[in-house]
């Protein structure tokens, strides 16, 4: 299987640069991260969250981690997430396998945030399959998809040494977009 037919069209559309990862099928970011041999922190792994008001999310966050659903809850206006269940994912991302869907939320009508502790000139992801990863630039990324780019870490405290990064129109935009309800 390629890459998500939806990611492959984007990419090519705008002409970015990014390469194809294979690796050995892995099921877990953290696996993955091992089975193409770059370190976990390095690897981005995509979470699909909804709110009480029914609106859906994916955070964008180090492989190595979990979000802190009350953390995402405080930054974003204060609302009760939770995960998507799994049983929903195969209808929002019909073009990716369980689990392995890009970070990439408009091109399911959903909203994407990117920890704060997502840094780097580089990010890997999957590519809507459990054997494959997208190496691209953060730019790039950062310019196709628009994310509102957390401040914070969703996953425990910023480290002191992280430059603040774009997040005043996060908990208006979790309040207020319908998109991915």
């Amino acid at each position: 299987m390629a890459i998500g037919s939806r990611l492959q069209k984007l990419l090519h559309d705008n002409e970015v640069s990014y390469q194809v990862l294979p690796h050995a099928e892995a099921m877990t970011a953290p696996e993955a991260a091992q089975a193409a041999h770059i370190p976990g922190r390095q690897l981005a792994k995509v979470v699909a969250l909804h709110d009480s008001a029914g609106f859906r999310f994916l955070v964008v966050i180090p492989a190595t981690e979990h979000v802190d659903l009350e953390r995402f809850s405080r930054i974003t206006g204060g609302r009760t997430v939770s995960l998507v269940p799994e049983h929903e994912l195969p209808e929002l991302f019909p073009d990716c396998e369980l689990g392995a869907m890009p970070p990439f939320g408009h091109l399911y009508g959903i909203r994407t945030f990117l920890d704060g502790c997502l840094k780097g000139p580089f990010i890997t992801f999957a590519g809507g399959n459990h054997r494959e990863l997208v190496h691209m630039r953060l730019e790039d990324l950062e310019s196709l998809e628009h994310p509102y780019e957390l401040e914070q870490c969703v996953h425990g405290e910023r480290p002191a040494h992280h430059p603040a990064r774009r997040d005043t129109a996060a908990a208006s935009a979790a309040r207020t977009t319908p998109a991915g309800r």
